[in-house]
């Protein structure tokens, strides 16, 4: 049992390093290195350095990161829901409203599933974006509810579909120096 709690606590420790360095280095790098890549590198340096199978050890990489996805999609429904009430709360929109939104947002995420987007070319993930905000600004402006009060962007405030973090960048990425 300690040895698993070791093993555990190593690959966290190594997983939140080679995330810290990986950022650095795709920052620094002209051509992108592949995510699946570090980790498969990761798994191949935990079980090397402490002497265990490397099925294991990717088991409990695979185990943690499956964690802290649905950590951070449970934080993120608690905040959605947190917004919404607020809205309700200041007079924007009415409960049914809310209930309604709520509705067809899940039923977006459903049809247009996050998961499929990881096998899309940066295109294909962008046209599919788009074409997810354009049915959203469609839908809430057929119930009579402002679009961006729904998810900000997707109604002309905020980052907005291919306008770039907070709408400064105009769709474009900086180029990196060498």
């Amino acid at each position: 049992m300690k040895r698993k709690t070791q093993l555990i606590v190593a690959a966290a420790i190594l997983l939140i390093v080679a995330g810290v360095f990986g950022g650095a280095v795709y920052a620094q790098t002209p051509t992108p290195v592949k995510r699946g890549n570090i980790f498969s590198e990761l798994v191949d340096f935990i079980s090397q350095k402490l002497g265990l199978k490397k099925e294991q050890v990717q088991t409990v990489v695979n185990e943690f990161q499956t964690q802290k996805r649905q950590a951070m999609q449970k934080n993120a429904q608690v905040r959605e829901q947190s917004r919404f009430d607020g809205l309700v709360k200041s007079g924007k929109i009415t409960e049914a409203q809310k209930t309604a939104i709520l509705a067809e947002l899940k039923a977006l995420q459903e049809k247009y599933n996050p998961a499929n987007l990881k096998d899309q070319t940066p295109a294909e993930r962008k046209t599919q974006t788009e074409k997810m905000g354009e049915e959203l600004n469609t839908w809430a402006k057929a119930q009579g509810i402002d679009p961006s009060l729904i998810m900000p962007g997707f109604g002309g405030r905020g980052a907005g579909v291919g306008r770039g973090f907070g709408g400064r960048l105009g769709g474009k990425r900086p180029t990196p120096t060498p």
